[in-house]
């Protein structure tokens, strides 16, 4: 990477009017309500932007400050509005119209402002609803400056709207000029200064036919001071892309730069994570102490926490659960977790094949395993006939993590184990999960990964690993697993030609938590989603976990090669050779022991 650029990002914060809402504005408990919803998107926008500038060395500067106050023109408008009369809600609306109004003026004089002071040689304002992508080995801002650089005698760059014409399934070229101020990269000339000096003196002469946006189309097209020249429109589908529309597709899209949650699409931005480069698809990995940081500001701290095992009980006695001492040393790591209770699910006795016994339960105990949870299926009841059932239990038990008594739940596979001195980092990734997130690992390929395969966002099918899983328990979102796995069509499972156990669970959870399924209306004959008929209010979302640092191997196949030697990974497998984790396992044992006893007796081979 070469010298920093003398550049710096401003998200400009604009809060309540100076002097406050006239005495005729009640600010009711709605307002309350969206101003809470505001502190949740908005921390996940500017930590997502804050993330990027750290990754690529740029100055970030977030300004939060009051907003203009209203003018005597606006009050009086707002006052005599024919309409108070016939509507209660009119001079709110009409006032709230006018601080929108004032606020975006007052970026366009603020960054006139910061260009005066020579602040930097170039300034990127990002409104506070937009975020700059994440993305592997790519750094946007100096991208952004590259492009602008690239055209003779640029002075500004700002992005058309021309999404709306995809929408609308019209040519882009022919797109209308819609240009949204909402991202804008200056460079720091006297023409900038010039042309932002005569938009903020046409508003203040009223000489604006209504925003700043109509105001800098206007003298675009006049060629203020050859505008077309020193002015570089750019494509939104790149630099200012809409976050929802025409679909929420921007993760998946390779051009887009700069993501606009404008208007009312600000909500999505509360279920955007915070990226991390990592083994993850798309490459967009949660950060897990960026979100565990805003799960704590927003939420304070963890209740009760479960970290569960799980055992089908399918081997009988002496033949499971042979890692007791395993066990017992995670144990002792995560005892340091407050509230934090260790539990193993089985099934109820009445449908266990070789129930648990007296004996076991004691040595679970013996080594911290205080909670047993026993759960009353193996199979969700009324399964699809197109949901894989063979070798199965034991994935599909872990759906009752959604139903157990705990803020959060994480699920270990008994082969897991946890680095010494990781407590703090388990701790930010049960925080993370308490939020409201769904956190898993992707499954990992066989072979060795390098930086070209990393860089070719190798996808895998399933996405989803079942020996790290970490949950938000919630009995509506388990009703919509058992109605899902009971009207699940082929079309929306991701499985290989050969279904293993690892892959039953995995693909029900990635059709639930990354796919439309449970929206789709058409899944069941009642005409109603899955999320209507459980009473979910909101599609849970899954977000994945790097899994080099979340789901790490420790034997000479480590998939993760040395490109990710920075990262030490806190939860790994150490596979035991001399445990026999399976019953298949067990028969591939006996099976080579009489081959080979075959061959030394008859000499075969």
């Amino acid at each position: 990477m070469g010298a920093p650029l003398d550049v710096i990002v401003y998200i400009l914060i604009l809060g309540e009017p100076k002097s406050g809402w006239p005495d005729t504005v009640v600010v009711d408990s709605g307002d309350h309500k969206m101003y809470e919803e505001q502190s949740l998107w908005l921390k996940n926008a500017v930590a997502y932007n804050v993330d990027h500038c750290l990754r690529y060395n740029h100055t970030l500067a977030v300004i939060n400050m009051k907003g203009p106050d209203f003018s005597d023109k606006q009050k009086r408008n707002c006052e005599t509005n024919p309409r108070n009369e016939q509507d209660p809600n009119a001079r709110v609306n009409c006032y709230r119209a006018s601080h929108r109004e004032n606020c975006t003026w007052r970026k366009m004089s603020w960054l006139l402002e910061k260009l005066l002071e020579n602040v930097a040689q170039y300034l990127l304002f990002v409104d506070c609803d937009a975020i700059i992508k994440t993305r592997p080995n790519h750094d946007t801002v100096s991208s952004m400056i590259d492009v602008m650089n690239s055209r003779n005698d640029t002075h500004m760059m700002l992005a058309n709207e021309d999404w709306q014409c995809l929408e609308k399934k019209q040519p882009l070229d022919k797109c209308a000029l819609t240009t949204n101020t909402g991202v804008m990269l200056v460079r720091n000339t006297d023409w900038t200064k010039q042309f932002l000096t005569e938009i903020v003196k046409r508003q203040s002469l009223r000489q604006c036919p209504t925003n700043e946006q109509s105001c800098f189309r206007n003298m675009y097209n006049q060629d203020y001071k050859g505008a077309k020249n020193h002015i570089y429109i750019s494509s939104g589908l790149q630099w200012n892309r809409h976050g929802l529309r025409p679909k929420n597709d921007w993760i998946d899209k390779d051009e887009a730069e700069i993501v606009h949650f404008m208007g009312a699409a600000k909500p999505g931005l509360q279920h955007i994570a915070v990226p991390s480069l990592g083994l993850c698809d798309y490459d967009l990995c949660v950060n897990v102490s960026q979100c565990a940081l805003q799960a704590s500001l927003l939420r304070g701290g963890l209740g009760k926490v479960g970290v569960v095992w799980a055992d089908d009980l399918e081997r009988p006695e002496g033949q499971r659960l042979h890692n007791f001492k395993e066990l017992g040393s995670i144990v002792s790591v995560l005892k340091e977790i407050k509230n934090a209770e260790m539990a193993l699910l089985v099934p109820e006795d009445k449908i266990a094949k070789h129930p648990l016994t007296a004996g076991e339960i004691e040595k679970l105990r013996e080594h911290g395993i205080t909670k047993i949870h026993y759960a009353e299926w193996m199979i969700p009841p009324n399964a699809s006939p197109h949901l894989p059932t063979s070798q199965c239990h034991l994935m599909y038990l872990k759906l009752h993590l959604l139903n157990l008594a705990y803020s959060t739940v994480l699920f270990l596979g008994k082969s897991m184990k946890i680095a010494e001195h990781a407590v703090d980092q388990v701790v930010h990734l049960l925080q993370c999960s308490a939020s409201g997130k769904y956190l898993a690992t992707m499954n990992m390929p066989h072979h060795k990964l390098t930086e070209a395969t990393v860089d070719k966002r190798v996808h895998h099918s399933p996405s989803i690993s079942g020996e790290v899983l970490v949950v938000k328990p919630n009995d509506r979102v388990m009703k919509a697993a058992v109605l899902l796995a009971a009207s699940l069509p082929p079309t929306m499972l991701r499985l290989p030609h050969n279904t293993s156990s690892s892959d039953c669970a995995a693909s029900l959870l990635h059709a639930m938590f990354y796919t439309s399924a449970l929206e789709d209306p058409h899944l069941r004959s009642e005409n109603k989603s899955i999320l209507e008929l459980a009473g979910v209010p909101q599609k849970p979302r899954g977000f994945q976990l790097d899994h080099c640092v979340w789901n790490g191997r420790v034997d000479l196949e480590e998939p993760c090669g040395t490109i990710y030697n920075t990262h030490h990974a806190v939860i790994a497998h150490h596979h035991s050779k001399e445990l026999v984790t399976s019953t298949w396992d067990m028969y591939v044992l006996v099976a080579f022991v009489c081959v080979s006893f075959l061959q030394s007796v008859c000499n075969i081979g």
